[in-house]
Protein backbone atom coordinates (compact mmCIF):
# COMPACT_ATOMS: atom_id res chain seq x y z
CA UNK A 1 0.00 0.00 0.00
CA UNK A 2 1.43 3.31 -0.98
CA UNK A 3 1.64 5.74 1.96
CA UNK A 4 0.59 9.33 1.36
CA UNK A 5 4.11 10.56 1.39
CA UNK A 6 5.04 8.39 -0.78
CA UNK A 7 2.34 9.95 -3.32
CA UNK A 8 2.77 13.58 -2.11
CA UNK A 9 6.86 12.90 -3.19
CA UNK A 10 5.74 11.26 -6.55
CA UNK A 11 3.18 13.69 -7.46
CA UNK A 12 6.21 16.61 -6.93
CA UNK A 13 8.78 15.12 -8.75
CA UNK A 14 5.81 14.76 -11.45
CA UNK A 15 5.00 18.46 -11.48
CA UNK A 16 8.89 19.85 -11.27
CA UNK A 17 9.75 17.57 -14.45
CA UNK A 18 6.76 19.39 -16.03
CA UNK A 19 7.49 22.46 -15.07
CA UNK A 20 11.07 21.80 -16.19
CA UNK A 21 9.52 20.90 -19.62
CA UNK A 22 7.96 24.17 -19.71
CA UNK A 23 10.39 26.31 -18.86
CA UNK A 24 13.25 24.74 -20.92
CA UNK A 25 11.95 22.30 -23.66
CA UNK A 26 10.54 23.71 -27.26
CA UNK A 27 7.09 22.84 -27.52
CA UNK A 28 7.47 19.94 -30.28
CA UNK A 29 10.56 18.36 -27.33
CA UNK A 30 7.57 19.58 -24.43
CA UNK A 31 5.11 17.88 -25.65
CA UNK A 32 6.56 14.50 -26.29
CA UNK A 33 8.18 14.71 -22.91
CA UNK A 34 5.19 15.23 -21.02
CA UNK A 35 3.85 12.20 -22.50
CA UNK A 36 6.09 10.46 -22.22
CA UNK A 37 6.76 11.27 -18.46
CA UNK A 38 2.59 10.78 -18.02
CA UNK A 39 2.84 7.62 -19.37
CA UNK A 40 6.31 6.05 -17.20
CA UNK A 41 4.06 7.79 -13.86
CA UNK A 42 1.18 5.92 -14.68
CA UNK A 43 2.86 2.63 -15.79
CA UNK A 44 4.54 2.88 -12.22
CA UNK A 45 2.20 4.04 -9.96
CA UNK A 46 1.83 0.84 -7.84
CA UNK A 47 5.61 -0.17 -8.10
CA UNK A 48 7.25 -2.35 -5.24
CA UNK A 49 9.31 0.17 -2.85
CA UNK A 50 12.37 -1.01 -4.36
CA UNK A 51 11.46 -0.09 -7.77
CA UNK A 52 9.72 2.70 -6.91
CA UNK A 53 12.82 4.37 -5.14
CA UNK A 54 15.04 3.35 -8.39
CA UNK A 55 12.40 4.95 -10.01
CA UNK A 56 12.43 7.97 -8.08
CA UNK A 57 16.35 8.29 -8.22
CA UNK A 58 16.49 7.82 -11.87
CA UNK A 59 13.99 10.70 -12.88
CA UNK A 60 15.76 12.99 -10.26
CA UNK A 61 18.41 13.07 -12.01
CA UNK A 62 16.68 13.48 -15.03
CA UNK A 63 14.98 16.47 -13.97
CA UNK A 64 18.44 18.06 -12.35
CA UNK A 65 19.90 17.49 -16.42
CA UNK A 66 17.13 19.45 -17.69
CA UNK A 67 16.97 22.40 -15.27
CA UNK A 68 20.74 22.34 -15.80
CA UNK A 69 21.18 22.16 -19.51
CA UNK A 70 18.58 24.85 -19.39
CA UNK A 71 19.89 27.01 -17.30
CA UNK A 72 22.21 27.75 -20.04
CA UNK A 73 20.02 28.08 -22.69
CA UNK A 74 17.07 30.13 -22.80
CA UNK A 75 15.12 26.62 -24.48
CA UNK A 76 17.06 23.72 -25.35
CA UNK A 77 18.25 22.63 -28.76
CA UNK A 78 16.10 19.58 -29.46
CA UNK A 79 19.93 18.10 -29.92
CA UNK A 80 20.40 18.50 -26.59
CA UNK A 81 18.99 16.28 -24.31
CA UNK A 82 20.92 13.20 -24.12
CA UNK A 83 18.87 10.22 -24.98
CA UNK A 84 20.86 8.28 -21.73
CA UNK A 85 19.97 10.59 -19.65
CA UNK A 86 15.87 9.86 -20.22
CA UNK A 87 14.59 7.16 -17.85
CA UNK A 88 14.13 4.11 -19.72
CA UNK A 89 11.64 1.93 -17.14
CA UNK A 90 9.38 0.80 -19.92
CA UNK A 91 12.28 -2.09 -20.93
CA UNK A 92 11.30 -3.24 -17.78
CA UNK A 93 7.52 -5.30 -17.99
CA UNK A 94 4.58 -3.55 -16.20
CA UNK A 95 4.53 -3.97 -12.37
CA UNK A 96 1.88 -6.32 -11.41
CA UNK A 97 2.31 -8.25 -14.69
CA UNK A 98 3.67 -12.14 -15.15
CA UNK A 99 7.33 -11.85 -16.24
Amino acid sequence: RKTMAGRNKALSLYRSILRAHDKFLPMSMRQLGDAYVKSEFRLHKSAKPEQAAQFFVEWEKYLQHVERTGRGNTSMDVGMVDRRQVPSMSSSPPIGSPD
